[in-house]
């Protein structure tokens, strides 16, 4: 007896495939990262806090010979770098603990 769409019965779902395939190609990454001694990693030599008040700064700089819709979005993303910039301070505060 055969019901329809049984052919597709043995074959897992498509999200699951994807996952593996994921799974797979990280996995490969890995191995070839390792295997050639390189890492993926970047060492900053400038702080956090100093790299987002230089582009605050460079963006404000930049946003005086600009008008319109420009402008109003470099201003943005400078008020959003400064924003930033006292998160991390806050984050990195010796005052704020972990819970207990």
């Amino acid at each position: 007896m055969a019901f329809i769409c049984d052919e597709n019965a043995g074959s897992a779902p498509a999200f699951l495939l994807r996952k593996r395939a994921r799974h797979a190609d990280a996995a490969a990454f890995r191995a070839n990262d390792i295997s050639q001694g390189s890492s993926s990693r970047v060492c900053q030599t400038t702080s956090l806090k100093d790299r987002l008040l230089a582009f605050a700064e460079e963006a404000r700089e930049k946003a005086t010979s600009l008008t319109g819709i420009e402008r109003d979005d470099l201003l943005r993303k400078a008020r959003q770098a400064d924003t930033a910039a006292h998160i991390n301070d806050w984050a990195n505060s010796p005052g704020l603990q972990s819970p207990k």
